[in-house]
């Protein structure tokens, strides 16, 4: 939890916490170059 003086710092904030988490969850999602290349060779 995060404490602000203003409404206007609170949604910068949210903004950054939200698009970072973004990034992190899209991350995790992806396949590693090594895990893509094997699931290349699977379907061959």
């Amino acid at each position: 939890m995060v404490h602000v003086t203003s409404e206007e710092l609170a949604v910068k904030l949210s903004q950054e916490i939200n698009y970072a988490k973004s990034l992190f969850y899209e991350q995790q999602l992806m396949l590693r170059p090594s895990e893509h290349q094997e699931q290349l060779e699977l379907d061959a």
